[in-house]
């Protein structure tokens, strides 16, 4: 039997539990790289998966080559502006009279390029002066599901690094060009986005769409807005998409295709129904409805607008309202240089009695004024002689022109309607020759969810007048 000393016993103790953490230790490092082998052998494994699937879908599709494009226009001459880029949907019966509209009127004030996509055989049909896209292999069948997402790729391989925004439109829309200007220049183009009035199908029809919770689609009637960054992201898969479709609808395959690929779903603001405004009361009859409505006023983009007169009918309405706004700005622009110029030649008589006498709710009366006339929904009271008679259609259209007007001053904010009327009860109307026609107006308002009734005061002025020599 060995005894040891226990100097010796404590160094041999000591030398045992050094040489069994070495070797723990060295396990454990074992181990961790063996780890980190396997984790980075999965990931490469799993890329070369994805990568190879993609390829190989690639290449199984046929007639996708949009490099050979028929009747392809130059590039964006550096210039002209670069902010949006709209693609339109047309085929080629409507070559000649839908793109012809839209080419004549909302095009023109549009802040970037606009291109009409249409079949193979389209080429030699396109209008003088029409940018035409004639995309190879494409037929005007329906549903476009080929044209709509060439039309993408097409965005894609020309210009994906020349417009921070793109727009997928059909021919039948109505973009007003400033208005979404000034949007587009508020929102960072950076971030992958997709704009647009959302749509997330019936509830039994999700199943067969195969949509999960969150995800819905932008609605293709009023136009899909995405930014630079989104198409960055989903033009390499395009033809995976298209190869991966699970309905006749391209508006509900672009909304798979961008969150499949991207992970981006269309906006969800409640204010996208109006900004995007979609007239499903008059989508028989192929146009937008009433130009009066304030929804009309608010909307960026308007469908639909199937025949060509009623593209050209609202150019003439909007660019009726330029005009009057024109003629609003020059009014109060002179009122100030009159005001300014009594100021600096010591005329400043303000009393209580001149601000009456300029104020648009007269006290005094001229002696010209016509009588109050009562009038209801539908019939209007005259005073002298106690005769009723049914609103004239010009009467109408001049309460929808204030009530409008109205409506307006109320919401300082245009893109958000805080104060609507919801109805007009009743009112008085009377005639200033010299200065318009005066309304007090019994409305009822909804501010706030709550609804209020309002008496107010309106004035509605007459334009100079205009002479024009006629030659017999």
């Amino acid at each position: 039997m060995n005894v040891c000393s226990v100097s010796s016993c404590s160094t041999m103790y000591v030398r045992r539990m050094s040489a069994r953490l070495v070797r723990s230790k060295a396990q454990l490092l074992k181990s961790v790289s063996l780890g980190v082998g396997l984790a980075l052998g999965f990931i490469i494994w799993v890329n070369l998966i994805l990568v190879s699937s993609r390829s190989s879908l690639w290449t199984a599709c046929e007639d996708l080559d949009v490099s050979n494009v028929i009747e392809s226009l130059p590039s964006v001459s550096p210039g002209r502006d670069t902010l949006v880029y709209v693609g339109v949907m047309t085929a080629k019966k409507h070559l000649d009279n839908r793109v012809v509209a839209a080419q004549e009127t909302w095009v023109r004030y549009l802040p970037g390029k606009v291109e009409f996509f249409s079949s193979a055989d389209s080429a030699d049909a396109a209008p003088n002066g029409v940018p035409v896209v004639a995309l190879k292999g494409v037929t005007d069948a329906y549903p476009p599901m080929k044209k709509s997402f060439l039309m993408l790729k097409y965005m894609y391989d020309h210009y994906v690094d020349k417009f921070d925004w793109f727009i997928r439109a059909d021919d039948d829309v109505y973009i007003k060009g400033g208005r979404l200007g000034r949007f587009l220049r508020s929102v960072d183009a950076s971030r992958p986005l997709a704009i647009g009035q959302p749509g997330f199908g019936r509830p039994e029809d999700r199943a067969a769409m195969r949509f999960e919770a969150r995800q819905n689609y932008c609605m293709g009637g009023t136009g899909v807005v995405f930014s630079r960054e989104t198409l960055r992201q989903v033009g390499p898969h395009i033809r995976w998409c298209l190869n991966n479709l699970y309905s006749v609808h391209d508006d509900v395959e672009f909304g798979r295709c961008f969150y499949n690929v991207a992970n981006v779903t269309c906006s969800r603001a409640h204010d996208c129904q109006d900004i995007f405004l979609n007239n499903y009361e008059g989508y028989k009859e192929g146009n937008i409805g009433d130009f009066e409505r304030p929804a009309v006023r608010r909307a960026m983009t308007l469908h639909p607008n199937k025949l060509p007169e009623h593209q050209y009918r609202f150019q003439m309405y909007l660019l009726s309202q330029r005009m009057r706004e024109a003629r609003h700005r020059t009014l109060l622009l002179s009122r100030e240089i009159h005001h300014v110029t009594a100021l600096l030649s010591g005329d400043q008589d303000d009393s209580s009695e001149s601000r009456r006498s300029r104020s648009l709710l007269l006290t005094n009366v001229p002696e010209n004024a016509s009588h109050w006339d009562y009038f209801k929904v539908k019939h209007v009271f005259k005073v002298n002689g106690n005769l009723r008679y049914n609103i004239s259609d010009e009467m109408k259209a001049g309460l929808r022109d204030v009530l409008a007007q109205h409506t307006e001053n109320l919401n300082p904010d245009r893109w958000k309607t805080a104060t609507s009327i919801r109805a007009l009860k009743a009112g008085y109307r009377r005639v200033i020759p010299r200065l318009g026609v005066q309304y007090v107006l019994d409305l009822r308002m909804r501010r706030e969810r709550r609804d209020t009734r309002r008496h107010v005061m309106l004035q509605q002025t007459f334009l100079r007048p205009e002479f024009t020599e006629l030659h017999h």
